[in-house]
């Protein structure tokens, strides 16, 4: 059986292992957050919050809001925009 000291040192080494396979695996197997396609590099939390507040950013285009009615009838979807009518077919499985 190893002493203490031996035992600790081996503990703080398996410890050290472990948390840079964590590391690497929670930041897309690249050894650090430079490989982030965010501005934000600091921590992944700061990047989430980056992708959230983008992705939050994103207005809905205006010929949304001048939709006039959707519904589904005869296997197609029909939608009125300011007054025009386009019908879609339905997906046939």
């Amino acid at each position: 059986m190893a002493d203490l000291p031996t035992e600790a040192q081996a503990l703080a080494i398996r410890a050290a292992v472990e948390c840079k396979a964590l590391r690497t695996l929670i930041n897309g197997n690249a050894e650090t957050l430079a490989a982030l396609d965010t501005t934000t590099k600091t921590s992944l939390v700061a990047a989430v919050n980056e992708l959230v507040a983008s992705v939050a950013a994103i207005s809905t285009p205006a010929w949304v809001a001048n939709i006039t009615s959707m519904t589904i009838t005869a296997g197609e979807l029909v939608i009125v925009i300011s007054g025009t009518t386009y019908k879609i077919p339905a997906f046939q499985q």
